[in-house]
């Protein structure tokens, strides 16, 4: 496999974005963490994850692993004000398959290098994701301004999903969404911040095409942001690509 990996500051005044890759004789660990209100969270997601899922790994295999993994860290992080996104990705060494769980909107696509076929992985983002507002609605959150809150005196987020925000506990959903995506040859991986591209804007499927085509004509995770930053993004970018 070869993998690229890139963060950036960006515009912000702070980084909250985190990023991991994993190796080991099994396969590939990738993943981003998309900082809230703080790189708190993030963090010890960034620091944790790793030596949890290869626990879990071992002793239920890389399938399984992925909801007991995200039940831990969050336990971890479910008293912190601070908040974070995390999608990851398990590629076993053959590389046929990845294994894909998100917490929030922080992207993730498969790109075929041969044909126009693209594969995004789910978000949760209320503005786009409707049975992720019913889900939220039923859990009496409140939808003030397009964001979920307890009180409508805040704090608030558009996020249905997220780690830690512990004022935000009774209306969150702290379960992974898991996917299985197929890899084939000529597949390639892209997980990125949603500075990188915003899902909730791809989903018009116009800039998930672009960033595709960019993937697909080779561009590694620092041509990706880069190209960000041209394109005005004001967040905090973070880009990971898996290829053959």
């Amino acid at each position: 496999m070869n993998i690229s990996v890139e963060s950036d500051i960006g515009r912000r005044s702070a980084q909250e974005d985190m990023v991991l890759h994993y190796q080991d004789n099994h396969g590939a660990l990738l993943a981003v963490a998309d900082g809230v209100n703080g790189s708190k969270t993030a963090t010890i997601i960034k620091e944790q994850l790793a030596s949890i899922f290869v626990g879990y790994r071992t002793r239920v295999g890389a399938g399984m692993a992925m909801t007991p993994t995200y039940n831990a860290l969050h336990e971890l992080t479910k008293n912190e004000t601070s908040g974070s996104t995390l999608t990851m990705a398990w590629i076993p060494k053959a590389r046929t398959c990845a294994i894909i769980a998100v917490v929030g909107d922080s992207p993730a696509m498969v790109v075929d290098g041969k044909t126009e076929a693209l594969w995004i992985a789910p978000e949760h983002n209320i503005e786009t994701n409707s049975a992720e507002k019913q889900a939220a609605l039923q859990r009496n959150a409140l939808i003030v301004g397009g964001c979920l809150c307890v009180s409508r005196g805040g704090p608030f987020i558009q996020l249905s999903r997220a780690f830690g925000l512990r004022e935000l506990d009774p209306i969150l959903n702290r379960k992974p969404e898991i996917k299985v995506a197929s890899l084939g040859k000529h597949s390639t991986l892209l997980i990125g911040s949603d500075g990188l591209f915003d899902p909730t804007h791809a989903r018009t499927q116009k800039e998930a095409l672009r960033i595709a085509t960019m993937v697909r004509n080779g561009a590694d995770a620092k041509t990706l942001i880069q190209n960000a930053f041209q394109n005005q993004s004001t967040d905090n970018i973070s880009a990971i690509v898996c290829r053959p």
